[in-house]
């Protein structure tokens, strides 16, 4: 399975791209803004990749979503050069990604903070999950075909009109 995120726009204190699965359109993801220097919590990950999904069973997002919906792991990404614990999980607002993504079905701009926001997040979330979940096996808590995610920090429309290199990372 291939995720990637392609951003759509930035500004100063947020991003928003869109998530694609397998080539197909999952939802729009939230992140932190960029920054030269790492923020702990406050500063978007690194483009490029592969970086490797792993399903766990700990932790306050596991716990939660175990007993809301539940799920059997949580989802944390691994890879990142200046970046540890970096999860998908529900929001709305980019103060809430602690540096994470969040999708969401729908999304939009505050213009006056000039910060984006996703709405919707329980429910692209949920679809998100349940791609992963196809592909989990309970027993040994892995998933049984590589997960990877590439994070390109140019448009989607640049990289599928042929501007850009899908396959180069």
């Amino acid at each position: 399975m291939v995720i990637r995120h392609f951003v759509i726009d930035e500004t100063k204190d947020s991003t928003l791209s869109a998530m694609y699965v397998d080539g197909e359109f999952c939802g729009f993801i939230l992140e932190d803004g960029p920054e030269k220097i790492k923020i702990p919590g406050r500063t978007r990950v690194d483009s490029g990749g592969p970086y490797i999904l792993k399903p766990i069973q700990t932790g306050e997002f596991y716990k939660k979503y175990k007993a809301k919906y539940s799920h059997r792991f949580a989802v944390l990404v691994l890879g990142f050069p200046r970046h540890s614990a970096i999860m998908y999980h529900l929001l709305n607002e980019v103060t809430q990604t602690r540096g994470c993504f969040g999708p969401g079905l729908n999304a939009g701009r505050y213009l006056t903070k000039a910060l984006y926001y996703v709405r919707n997040s329980e429910a692209a979330y949920l679809r998100f999950y349940a791609k992963l979940d196809k592909i989990f096996d309970p027993i040994k808590v892995v998933f049984t075909e590589d997960v990877e995610l590439y994070i390109h920090r140019e448009t989607p429309w640049e990289m599928f009109n042929g501007v850009k290199n899908v396959d180069s990372f």
